[in-house]
C-alpha cells in the first residue's frame, strides 16, 4: 500500500549523506539492545523510492523487527532522527548558541546562583542583538526581570535607573517587533496572492497586490524604520514592480534590500538563502532591462556563494545549492538573451559535474526550466533534433501540466521546432492542441492565442515561402501592438518569439537576430560575460 506524505519517509529522504552518516553513529551509541532494529528500519525505508508499507514488511521480518509494533517503531525512529539532527546542527545556527546560553541561565537561576549567570545573560543578549533575533531578546529580557525580582526578594537593593533603562529597552523592542510583524505579514499575504494568481495579466489583478501594500502602510501609520521591517517592505515593493513590469524601479528596491543585508553581516549569514534570492531577483530584472553589466556582477556573486568552502552551517549548504541553481538558470537566460550560445555551452560543459550533483536538489520546475533553456540553445544553433528530444521529455512529464502557461509556451516552441524540421503536419497538430489547451484556461493568454492563430493562417502556405512570410508581417504588427500592454510581455520571458518571426522575415538565423537586437551592428556590448 503506497502512502503519500509519510513523515518518516520524507524526513529520511531529505537527509544529506553527512547527516545519514552522523545518524548511523548516533543510533549505535544511543539505542541499547534494539540499535540494529532501528537502523534496519531506517535503511529499509531509505531504499524505497516511494513509501510502500506492504513492500517494507518482508524485509523487516527478515531482520527481526516485529511488524505489529511498526507504528511505534516508526514514531521512535522519527524522534531519534530529530535528536541526531539537533546535535548535528547545534552549531549551525546563531539562535542555537543563544538558546544554549539561555538554558544555562535558567539552570543557574533555578539553583539560586544569580550572581553566576549575569555574564552569560549579557553574552546571550549581545548575540541576540548582533543577529537581530528579537524573539531571543524577549527571552533574555524576561530573565533579566526575574533576576531583578530575585534580588529584591532577597532584600537587596537594585538601582532604579537600571529598572527604568530595562523598561525603556523592552518598550522599544516591542515597538520594533510590532513593526516588523506588520510588514512581514504584508509580505506573506503578498506571496499568498502570487500563488493564487500566478502571473499577472490585467490591472484588476495588480490592484489586489497594491491594496495589500496600501493597507499595511495605513495600519502602520508610516514607512518602516527598523532594518528587518524595511527588508520585508522593500522586497514586497520590488516584487510588485516586477509584476507590473517596472523592472528599473524593482531593481532600485532590490538593491535597497541588498544594502540592508550587507549592513548587518551577522543577519546576512543567518539568512544567506534569502540574500541569494535577492541577488537572483536583481539579475532577472537587470536582464529584462538590458542592464547586462549589473546582471553580470550579481551572477558573479551568486557563483562565489555557490563555491564557498564553509560547509558546516546548514543554511550555507542550502544557500550554496540555491545559488548554483539560480546561477545556472540566469546565466543560460542571459546567454540566450544576448546570443552568446558558445559561452552557454562552455558553462554547461565546465559545470557538468556540479549540474549532475544538483539533480533532484534544484526542484522540478527549475530542472524543467534548465532543460527548456538547453533546448533553446540547440534550437538557436539550428540543432533542431536535439532540441526536440529535450522537448519530448518535457511535454511527457506530468509536472508540466501543473502550469498551463509554461506548458503552452513549451508546446508553441515545439511547434516551431517541428516547422524547422519540416514536420508540417505534426506542427499543425501541436498548434491546434495547444490552442485547445489555452482556450480551456481561465487566463486570457492573448499573446499565445494571437501567435497561434496568426501562425495557423500563415501555414496555409508552404513554410518559408514568400506567401508564408507575407502572412507573418501583419502577425508581427498585431503582436507588437499587443506587447505595448506590459502584462502581455510575460511569454517573452520564456522565449523571444518575435525574434523567430524576424529571423524568418529577413532570412537570418535566430542567433543573428538576437545579436542584432542587442547591438544593431551585431557586436556584443562590452562587459557581457567575458
Amino acid at each position: 500500500m503506497k502512502v503519500f506524505n509519510e513523515p518518516l519517509f520524507e524526513l529520511i529522504h531529505s537527509l544529506t549523506k553527512a547527516e545519514k552518516r552522523f545518524f548511523s553513529v548516533y543510533a549505535k551509541r544511543h539505542v541499547v539492545g534494539e540499535k540494529n532494529l532501528y537502523l534496519s528500519l531506517f535503511h529499509e525505508i531509505e531504499k524505497q523510492r516511494e513509501y510502500d508499507e506492504k513492500k517494507l514488511i518482508p524485509g523487516l521480518k527478515k531482520k527481526g523487527i516485529k511488524v505489529e509494533y511498526l507504528s511505534q517503531s516508526k514514531y521512535y525512529l522519527y524522534k531519534l532522527l530529530l535528536q541526531s539532527l539537533n546535535i548535528y546542527h547545534k552549531d549551525s545556527f546563531a539562535d542555537a548558541e543563544i538558546t544554549e546560553l539561555i538554558l544555562q541561565v535558567k539552570i543557574l537561576y533555578r539553583k539560586g546562583l544569580i550572581g553566576q549567570y549575569e555574564k552569560i545573560l549579557q553574552k546571550a543578549k549581545q548575540l541576540a542583538y548582533k543577529h537581530q533575533n528579537y524573539l531571543k531578546l524577549f527571552e533574555v529580557l524576561e530573565l533579566e526581570k526575574l533576576a531583578i525580582l530575585s534580588t529584591l526578594e532577597n532584600h537587596a537593593n537594585f538601582p532604579m535607573e537600571k529598572i527604568k533603562l530595562l523598561k525603556e529597552e523592552e518598550e522599544k523592542l516591542i515597538h520594533i517587533k510590532s513593526e516588523v510583524a506588520q510588514f512581514e505579514w504584508m509580505e506573506i499575504r503578498f506571496n499568498r496572492l502570487m500563488v493564487e494568481h500566478g502571473s499577472i495579466r490585467n490591472l484588476s489583478q495588480l490592484d489586489a497586490y497594491h491594496k495589500i501594500i496600501n493597507d499595511t502602510e495605513v495600519n502602520a501609520g508610516k514607512k518602516p524604520v527598523s532594518p528587518l521591517a524595511k527588508i520585508s517592505y522593500f522586497e514586497t515593493l520590488a516584487i510588485y514592480n516586477s509584476l507590473s513590469r517596472e523592472f528599473k524601479t524593482a531593481i532600485q528596491h532590490h538593491l535597497e534590500v541588498k544594502s540592508l543585508f550587507q549592513s548587518s553581516p551577522f543577519y546576512l549569514e543567518d539568512n544567506i538563502t534569502s540574500y541569494v534570492a535577492v541577488l537572483a531577483n536583481i539579475t532577472q530584472c537587470a536582464i529584462n532591462t538590458g542592464n547586462y553589466s549589473l546582471a553580470e556582477s550579481q551572477l558573479n556573486e551568486l557563483f562565489e556563494i555557490s563555491n564557498r568552502s564553509d560547509k558546516t552551517k546548514a543554511n550555507v549548504k542550502e544557500a550554496k545549492i540555491r545559488a548554483l541553481v539560480y546561477y545556472t538558470l540566469l546565466y543560460l537566460r542571459m546567454c540566450i538573451h544576448t546570443g552568446q550560445i558558445s559561452k552557454a555551452k562552455r558553462m554547461l560543459f565546465n559545470m557538468r559535474k556540479e549540474l549532475t550533483d544538483l539533480t533532484g536538489l534544484m526542484g522540478k520546475r527549475n530542472s524543467m526550466l534548465v532543460e527548456f533553456h538547453i533546448a533553446q540553445i540547440h534550437f538557436i544553433e539550428t540543432d533542431y533534433r536535439e532540441a526536440n528530444k529535450l522537448l519530448n521529455k518535457l511535454v511527457n512529464d506530468s509536472y508540466l501540466k501543473l502550469s498551463v502557461q509554461l506548458e503552452s509556451i513549451v508546446k508553441i516552441f515545439q511547434t516551431l521546432v517541428h516547422l524547422e524540421l519540416g514536420n508540417d503536419q505534426l506542427a499543425e497538430y501541436l498548434l491546434n492542441s495547444t490552442y485547445r489547451l489555452i482556450n480551456k484556461d481561465k487566463e486570457p493568454h492573448r499573446f499565445e492565442k494571437l501567435f497561434l492563430s496568426g501562425l495557423k493562417k500563415a501555414l496555409k502556405n508552404p513554410f518559408q515561402s514568400e506567401e508564408f512570410k507575407a502572412d507573418l508581417i501583419p502577425l508581427r504588427k498585431k503582436l507588437m501592438e499587443l506587447l505595448k500592454n506590459p502584462f502581455e510581455q510575460r511569454p517573452l520571458d520564456y522565449f523571444d518569439f518575435i525574434s523567430w518571426i524576424d529571423a524568418r522575415l529577413n532570412d537570418k538565423t535566430v542567433l543573428e537576430t538576437l545579436r542584432a537586437k542587442i547591438n544593431p551592428g551585431g557586436k556584443l556590448p562590452d562587459g557581457v560575460l567575458p
